[in-house]
């Protein structure tokens, strides 16, 4: 078993090293912001988090818990419904504060109907884009059938679980023609751990957020659409300055996923790479000023 425990960077120093990055993209022309964003001041967080990167092959899964609470976002393919209920209820889950379907594309909606129907929903929350698709529909008559409420987030949009805080960054505008640009994008903290996770938004997107000025840096970033060089552009990577780095990416995938051009950029960067096709489901585990990864 792999594990890698990281001190997460103090908020001062944390924002002296993405100060620098930001110049530093600056003068390649990159498009970053050059003042400096504001980094919110945490303290550690009296409850262990528990972070799930589950293993669902060329889709995707995270499960989420913090103290007694739990969500899952995205649900991985039709396929992988057995894989995904019997893997929650092997964590003890029995009801979820939030079920979130990210963007309406089956490797992430795929499963979410039987979680649903397995599992008591608080809210389901999705994507406000949507496809004319079986499986999109299954999901919203799963939501019907067991009265489950559906919340449609929007960037600016706060939720909690437990004592952490959930932020909505994007999708920015409704107006995209490529599905994948109207993920929700979700910013988590922990005490003093941020986690980026960023579905399968891809450049255009990325853009947005870069031009808002918020600010991106994060501990942990989920590295967007299963590593497509769609995504991942330098000037965002740039921005987010991530220690560590995970991949939700099946083996032997048709895509060639993940791109070489992604993980040369995160290599240059000295970060650390996580891929669920070579290391299985990634745990990462935090009591808000350390977190430990391991598969």
């Amino acid at each position: 078993m792999k594990e890698k425990k990281r001190r997460i960077l103090p908020p001062v120093l944390a924002a002296c090293v993405l100060l620098g990055a930001l110049l530093l993209s600056q003068a390649a022309a990159l498009r970053v912001p050059v003042s400096a964003p504001e980094i919110p001041v945490s303290s550690p967080s009296s409850i262990t988090l528990t972070v799930h990167f589950i293993d669902v092959g060329q889709a995707e899964a995270i499960l989420i818990q913090s103290g007694q609470q739990a969500m899952l976002i995205d649900a991985g393919n039709d396929e992988d419904a057995e894989l995904i209920v019997d893997y929650l209820r092997q964590q003890g889950i029995t009801r979820l504060k939030y079920a979130v379907g990210t963007h309406p594309h089956e490797d992430h909606l795929g499963a979410l109907d039987s979680v649903l129907t397995h599992f008591e929903v608080e809210t389901l929350l999705l994507s406000r884009r949507t496809l004319n698709a079986g499986y999109v529909r299954d999901v919203l008559e799963a939501a019907e059938e067991t009265e489950t409420p559906i919340g449609y987030p929007s960037a600016g949009d706060t939720l909690t679980l437990g004592e952490d805080r959930i932020e909505v960054l994007a999708p920015i505008r409704d107006d995209y023609d490529e599905v994948n640009n109207a993920s929700l994008v979700l910013r988590y903290t922990h005490g003093s751990l941020t986690l980026l996770l960023c579905a399968d938004m891809q450049a255009a997107a990325e853009r947005d957020l870069l031009d808002s000025g918020i600010s991106l840096r994060a501990d942990v970033l989920k590295v967007a659409h299963h590593g497509s060089d769609t995504s991942s552009t330098a000037a965002f990577l740039a921005a987010v300055d991530p220690q560590d780095a995970v991949i939700s990416v099946g083996s032997g995938n048709d895509y060639s996923l993940p791109s070489p051009t992604v993980l040369n950029r995160l290599q240059q960067m000295q970060v650390t790479v996580w891929r669920t096709d070579q290391l299985g489901t990634i745990l990462l585990e935090s009591d808000g000023v350390d977190y430990t990864l391991r598969h």
